[in-house]
């Protein structure tokens, strides 16, 4: 798998190539209820990661895997026409195990409908300043920055943030915003949709589908590319 969660991170320092980059972390207090939404944030990026092993073609660091290319054009050649369609763009993504930062978020944001229940809201998020995708537990710049966490697997070092933390801040516009359903079956129903697709065609298809050289190098889901990670805690005292 070429990705690293930044929250397995057990060192201060992750190799960049041939260089070290320091990495500092900040602790931040957050209620009870944000740190479990975190988590799940947190279990949710380890799932996109798990179903799309090949990662992001538009990443430098993930277009070093042979298969992330041409996998990522399958899976836009795929759902070519249903653009901003969660289902489509999800159950595209799921099966040739890749896509870019809006496929990305297309999954989490169906993992998210499945794991919230009804009284929260999954959003599928773009910001066109920053030309970038992600999903939302709440609804960003209507409910408080402090409280909606962003669910974004696309850094190379991903964790949940708050959206006051994201490096999107304050910029977003909304897909999708609906109400979580507390069980399974959407992203396999979404899938679903995928299952007659002959890949020999798709490959073929994908002939005339040109998609350019990786052109981004985002590690960090932080403002400004910072270095850091963020650790939520809920404890009065920290150490």
């Amino acid at each position: 798998m070429p990705w690293t969660h930044a929250l397995d991170l057990a060192k201060p320092t992750v190799k960049s190539g041939s260089t070290d980059v320091a990495v500092s972390k900040m602790q931040k207090f957050v209620s009870a209820e944000t740190l479990q939404l975190v988590q799940l944030g947190d279990a949710v990026i380890r799932e996109v990661r798990r179903l799309l092993p090949y990662g992001a073609a538009n990443q430098k660091f993930d277009f070093k895997n042979t298969e992330t290319g041409p996998n990522t054009a399958l899976t836009q050649q795929a759902y070519n026409g249903h653009y901003a369609e969660a289902q489509h763009m999800a159950g595209a993504a799921v099966t040739y195990g890749a896509g870019t930062c809006q496929d990305q978020a297309a999954v989490a944001y169906i993992l998210l409908r499945e794991r919230l229940d009804s009284s929260k809201t999954a959003c599928f998020c773009y910001s066109d300043s920053a030309h970038h995708c992600f999903a939302a537990i709440g609804v960003p710049n209507t409910d408080p920055a402090d409280k909606v966490v962003i669910v974004d697997s696309w850094p190379k070092y991903a964790q949940a943030l708050l959206w006051q933390d994201h490096f999107c801040y304050p910029h977003v516009g909304i897909y999708r915003q609906k109400a979580g359903v507390g069980q399974p079956g959407k992203l396999a129903r979404a899938k679903a949709k995928y299952a007659g697709r002959n890949r020999y065609l798709d490959a073929l298809g994908t002939l005339y589908w040109h998609f350019p050289p990786a052109q981004y190098n985002h590690k960090w889901g932080r403002k400004n590319e910072k270095p850091e990670i963020i650790v939520y805690h809920n404890d009065l005292i920290t150490f």
